[in-house]
């Protein structure tokens, strides 16, 4: 899975009124229904957001040597 493709993913297991989630699990917002919203999770550490993709990523910067002077 690249990563633009990767989802927010569940890190402490959790149940919702109608659903269970297990450690690993991928979800969306629209998949945790009940009483407290996705956001909440992710401020309580149950599910954790993909992070941003670094710009360059594939190339790196070749290492600069320290000026002699």
């Amino acid at each position: 899975m690249s990563e633009q493709e990767q989802k927010p993913t569940v890190v402490k297991g959790f149940t919702t009124p109608s659903r269970r989630f297990a450690v690993g699990q991928t979800v969306t917002a629209a998949d945790v229904a009940g009483p407290v919203p996705f956001d909440r999770w992710v401020e309580l550490e149950h599910i954790a957001l993909p992070k941003p993709a670094k710009a360059g990523k594939g190339s790196k910067a070749a290492p600069t040597e320290p000026d002699a002077a």
